[in-house]
């Protein structure tokens, strides 16, 4: 038996991942459950941190032991870059991570996974150490700066404090960190080997910031604030300061698109992926070209200096399908709770997406809903489809007993 062939085999890629960010926040959840909280609610907090979403339902984060506190940081982190380490690890097969492998492939020049891996959490702790520098320069002591650059970088979202109050110096530190956060582990492994140029050619990023500045402009705060929400929400980290309730619906609306694109595929971001979005944008600007030129004149769309395939589109398309379904029961079935259909997809939304802006509603009082979000915030994390095939899987082999 070759095992090579038996750890790539897609069946034992998808079993191991679901199984692991299933696993993994269950023991992470022990500290949780010694400050009091219930089982449930322990293995929600545990889930929220290692999917890097950033729910909390800790009502008095001031009054937690540091040693909590750093460990909700610190668990961030880790599954923030947990999940770049996975897709190093995986990218080797093309029937895996198919979207991945064609547009970023030729990347990942290191000569095997282990010395891809050491990269990885070398690039995120320098970056990490970068963080902590500036928010210390900022005003923020050394721990508040520990966390929140941990947190930040692993778009969490997670504070070491009940709120926020950040100058405009700190709000603007922060807003760098997230979209660090949200960009590729290419893109920082590009500027760590100096090739700067990359950065003009690195077409996600010009999206991120353009979508999040479109968004800013319908909030009614003045345009740092706007923007650091903005920010916030597409970036996947869920940072905020301000009471989202009473922002106007038009905001609170283009928040919710925010959080269903998120940032770069290969990033700690969640959500549908912001590369997956471009695609369909070109894949409708292509469409359109060939209904108006001449049959015999080529149209080609590109993306990364990868010409976009009929093929890349339609994965692009029918991932975007599933996870708007999914998306969209899931708000119909919370909106019961929220009583404003609005709110429920701002709340689902933000946890498939691993955000954790919220409208108020997370609580411990969430019922069986907090079973629902578990389910949400674990799904977001390692893709829909991911998880669905897991689900399926199960029910097949029970099916065959």
């Amino acid at each position: 038996i070759n095992y090579s062939e038996i750890v790539y085999r897609p069946s034992i890629v998808i079993s191991t991942i679901a199984l692991a960010w299933l696993i993994i926040p269950l023991a992470g959840a022990v500290p949780y459950y010694l400050t009091g909280l219930s089982f449930v609610d322990a293995y929600f907090e545990s889930m929220s941190a290692w999917t890097t979403t950033g729910f909390t339902l800790y009502e008095d984060v001031d009054s937690l032991p540091k040693s909590i506190i750093f460990w909700r940081s610190f668990e961030q982190w880790l599954g923030g870059v947990g999940i770049v380490v996975f897709i190093v690890y995986l990218i080797k097969d093309n029937r895996v991570l198919y979207s991945i492998v064609k547009f970023e492939k030729e990347e990942f020049i290191e000569p095997t996974i282990e010395a891809s891996i050491k990269k990885v959490i070398k690039i995120y702790s320098i970056l990490t150490f970068i963080g902590v520098s500036l928010l210390s320069f900022s005003g923020f002591d050394f721990f508040s700066s520990l966390n929140i650059a941990m947190t930040a970088l692993a778009t969490g979202g997670m504070v070491p404090f009940d709120k926020l109050s950040l100058t405009d110096i700190q709000k603007s530190v922060i807003i760098f960190l997230m979209t660090l956060g949200a960009l590729s582990f290419v893109f920082h492994s590009k500027i760590f080997e100096g090739r700067f140029r990359f950065i003009k050619k690195y077409e996600p990023m010009y999206w991120l910031i353009a979508l999040a500045i479109i968004v800013s402009l319908m909030g009614k705060y003045n345009l740092l604030d706007s923007l650091f929400h903005a920010f916030s929400a597409i970036t996947c980290t869920g940072f905020s300061y301000i009471d989202l309730r009473i922002a106007d619906e038009r905001y609170i609306f283009g928040l919710i698109m925010l959080m269903l694109i998120g940032g770069t595929i290969g990033s700690t971001s969640g959500a549908i992926k912001i590369d997956r979005f471009i695609m369909l944008i070109k894949g409708v600007r292509k469409r359109v070209k060939e209904l108006l030129y001449p049959k015999d004149y080529v149209i080609v769309e590109t993306y990364l200096n990868s010409e976009i395939e009929d093929k890349d589109i339609s994965r692009a398309a029918s991932y975007f399908f599933i996870y708007i379904i999914v998306f969209m029961v899931s708000s119909i079935l919370f909106s019961f709770y929220t009583n404003n259909f609005l709110h429920a997809m701002f709340e689902v939304a933000s946890a498939m997406g691993n955000v954790g802006l919220s409208l108020g509603y997370i609580s411990t009082e969430m019922g069986l809903y907090k079973i629902m979000f578990i389910i949400l915030m674990w799904a977001g994390r390692i893709e829909i489809i991911t998880a669905i095939s897991f689900i399926y899987s199960i029910i097949k082999k029970w099916g065959t007993q």
